[in-house]
């Protein structure tokens, strides 16, 4: 081991030591007192092939990890499509790329992939393709030598540019997405991409339809991947247009509804939502809260005869515990979210949270810092999380590292 290695080993264990120590020091010392859930760093990108990304992971059969570097990848560092598969390594995986775009096939994938109903990787690109404006994508195969990846749809002005979401597939094979800029009003597009008879699929292009060109003084800029109901409504968010951002349903119909407008100065929504059994929204909001470092908020369905939604702070962060919330929510069985911040945190490197119900009889959601990030095991995780069966969650850090490119990581509970 040379003195490089040995010291930047030195740093990751002290780390763990005083990320252990911090958080045993933030534990209760009531009887529900838990354990700290063990974190560890299962991939340190090094820029060659891949680094920076800016999305979480998908979890696939077998425990394998699929995911997106926003930049690296040489020769043409325009990012990468990677998975990761469990192996007898020291991290306990084998990192492999998959793809290394190019530019001309997309370029600096923003959005991680969606796991399509046939075992195909799907994703988005935020330029590059035949017009810059960038591209949706298809990998089949993604665990087979003779993978293939293909360009479904290239982006330009007219229809949309800037695909910072990924897609949504419904029961047919169709995707919907979000084009967060251009379009006929300036204010981006939301689409959908008919799945082609499969003896037609090997064409460049699935049909497009433009199902709403948003007006940039009401709704603007759409990074959200839009979440879709059983009754085929189509969910997301906007940080431009009306107030600081909002969140919008897209009937079937054409109809499109204002759910929530952010007052300005009060928080902005930039990744997508999610959706209990009962209809009630969950996300995320940065700059919101008592000390404008964020928020994690719900929706609930208005009442019968009534349109207004109602919204509800679940938690505000103050720094100490996070701050700056961009990356989507996740939930389990017991209806407990789990989410990230960009930084705050112990080592103002972000942290990982959850956020469990309220106690019967009690109104206040409870937050527990899962794990505090730093240099070591990585920074400033931007998108969100993937649980497995065994509770155990999987994300990405923007950069820290051995490399300073980012991280895979894991967290034990």
């Amino acid at each position: 081991m040379d003195d490089l290695t040995a010291q930047f080993a030195g740093s990751r264990m002290r780390s763990a030591a005083l990320l252990l120590a911090a958080q045993l020091l933030c534990l209760p010392l009531a009887a529900e007192a838990q354990a700290a859930p063990q974190l560890s760093v299962i991939h340190d990108f090094n820029g060659d092939h891949g680094g920076g990304p800016w999305a979480g992971l998908a979890l696939g059969a077998d425990g394998v990890l699929f995911g997106t570097t926003r930049i690296g990848g040489s020769p043409d560092n325009h990012g990468t499509i990677f998975k990761l598969m469990p192996a007898a390594t020291p991290s306990g995986y084998q990192h492999e790329v998959l793809h290394r775009f190019s530019g001309t096939d997309g370029q600096f994938p923003q959005s991680g992939v969606v796991l399509g109903a046939d075992g195909s990787l799907l994703g988005t690109t935020i330029s590059g393709g035949s017009f810059g404006g960038g591209t949706v994508y298809r990998m089949v195969r993604p665990n087979n030598p003779t993978r293939k990846h293909r360009v479904l749809r290239n982006f330009h002005f007219n229809i949309g540019e800037t695909l910072v979401g990924n897609v949504v597939q419904d029961e047919n094979g169709n995707l919907y997405g979000a084009a967060s800029q251009s379009g006929r009003h300036l204010g981006g597009t939301l689409y959908k991409l008919t799945q082609p008879a499969e003896a037609t699929q090997v064409r460049a292009s699935w049909p497009l339809a433009i199902l709403r060109h948003f007006r940039a003084t009401q709704i603007a800029d759409s990074r959200s991947t839009l979440i879709r109901d059983d009754a085929g409504n189509l969910y997301g968010t906007a940080t431009g247009g009306l107030g600081g951002g909002l969140v919008y349903r897209l009937a079937p119909s054409g109809q499109l509804s204002v759910l929530y407008v952010f007052p300005a100065g009060e928080g902005s929504p930039h990744a997508g939502l999610l959706r209990d059994g009962d209809g009630i929204l969950y996300g995320t909001a940065i700059g919101g809260g008592s000390g404008s470092f964020g928020v994690v908020f719900s929706l609930t369905p208005p009442p019968e005869g009534s349109k207004r939604w109602k919204f509800r702070e679940l938690h505000g962060f103050d720094g100490n515990d996070g701050s700056t919330p961009s990356g989507p929510l996740i939930m389990d069985q017991d209806g407990t979210l789990f989410g990230t911040t960009a930084t705050g945190g112990t080592f103002s490197g972000g942290t990982v949270f959850a956020l469990k119900r309220p106690l019967p009889g009690k109104n206040r959601w409870r937050h527990r810092t899962l794990a505090h990030l730093d240099i070591a095991t990585g920074r400033a995780p931007l998108g969100g999380l993937v649980r497995d069966q065994a509770g155990v969650l999987y994300g990405t850090t923007s950069n820290g590292g051995a490399f300073n490119q980012g991280t895979a990581f894991k967290i034990v509970p």
